[in-house]
């Protein structure tokens, strides 16, 4: 009965034992996923702090360093970068089968629409699609999140002439093997004017009215679109004027009426003569121009130029 009730005791010794032996193990590895989480989120390495943090945050480790842990993931999840690829082809089309690396660093065998995760730092991105690599040196910034990298592609060169003819499925699909005839164009053949020899051979004859009408339209002289500038500039000036002479009788006529000074009078006078000089010249020039286009049609002047005095404006031509 003594034997046999020893057997019990030392089975509980043993699974205490082991039990003692598990729980050291685990509070080294939680002693040792603490430290690394620290070190590593102050090395900017925030990928390799997050699994630590995930380590020793879990129910295993005790309950101070699964709070510290905790806080800590929550802290350097905020502060990791990522980047959103937005890849396209020449047309435009967006395209998931492309192979990114970072620094080397394969992050992503294929996109599938996910931001992608990175450490703070300057990176060459690659982009591999099927024989197309495209390379980008960018700059990652903590905290940047969703950030958008936009990579084109160009169209994929088209195989040699002799793949094409020892495969007849891509020689069927492939543009450059149809026939000559199917990618010449259609042949274009000019109309022929009835009489059109005869009238170029006599200068003097008179156009038919088809041929008339598809004569391009003469252009407007040069001496019109002076003239009309002219005009409008003088219109303008006249308007001014006019409106400053009124304003000015205006004020006159509320402040010193009957003892008004001769100064003040010329002034408002001077006004009105300059702003009906320039009304005569607009509507001149307005004339002229309209004359000039209708009676001279095609004709552009040879020589013309535009004077600007002080006290003057003078415009010579030859129309």
């Amino acid at each position: 009965m003594k034997a046999r009730s020893r057997w019990p005791s030392v089975a509980a010794f043993a699974t205490a034992s082991l039990c003692s032996a598990l729980a050291s193990a685990d509070d080294e590895v939680c002693r040792r996923a603490y430290v690394e989480t620290q070190r590593l989120q102050r090395a900017a390495q925030f990928r390799a702090a997050i699994r630590q943090a995930v380590t020793c945050g879990q129910d295993v480790c005790s309950a101070t360093v699964r709070s510290q842990c905790t806080t800590w993931l929550e802290s350097i999840e905020r502060a990791l970068p990522t980047l959103v690829v937005d890849a396209r082809d020449g047309a435009g089309v967006s395209l998931a089968e492309v192979r990114v690396e970072a620094n080397g660093e394969l992050l992503a065998e294929r996109l599938n629409g996910r931001a992608l995760e990175l450490d703070p730092g300057e990176y060459v991105l690659s982009f591999r699609y099927r024989e197309q690599v495209v390379e980008q040196r960018t700059l990652i910034r903590e905290s940047e999140k969703y950030r958008t990298v936009e990579v084109r592609f160009g169209a994929l060169p088209e195989p040699p002439a002799a793949a094409i003819e020892s495969d007849p499925s891509r020689a069927a699909a492939s543009p450059s093997a149809a026939s000559p005839s199917a990618a010449a164009p259609p042949a274009v053949v000019a109309p022929v004017v009835s009489g059109a020899a005869d009238i170029a051979s006599s200068p003097g004859a008179p156009l038919p009215s088809d041929t008339r009408a598809r004569q391009a339209p003469e252009p407007v002289p040069r001496a019109s679109y002076l003239l009309g500038g002219l005009g409008a500039a003088s219109l303008a000036t006249f308007v001014v004027l006019a409106t400053s002479g009124y304003a000015a009788e205006r004020h006159l006529r509320k402040t010193c009426v009957g003892a008004c000074t001769s100064d003040a009078v010329d002034s408002v006078r001077a006004r009105y003569v300059l702003a009906d000089v320039a009304l005569g010249v607009g509507v001149s020039s307005l004339l002229a121009a309209g004359a000039i286009w209708i009676w001279a049609p095609g004709e552009p002047s040879a020589t013309s130029r535009l004077s600007l005095g002080p006290h003057s404006v003078a415009f010579e031509g030859e129309f």
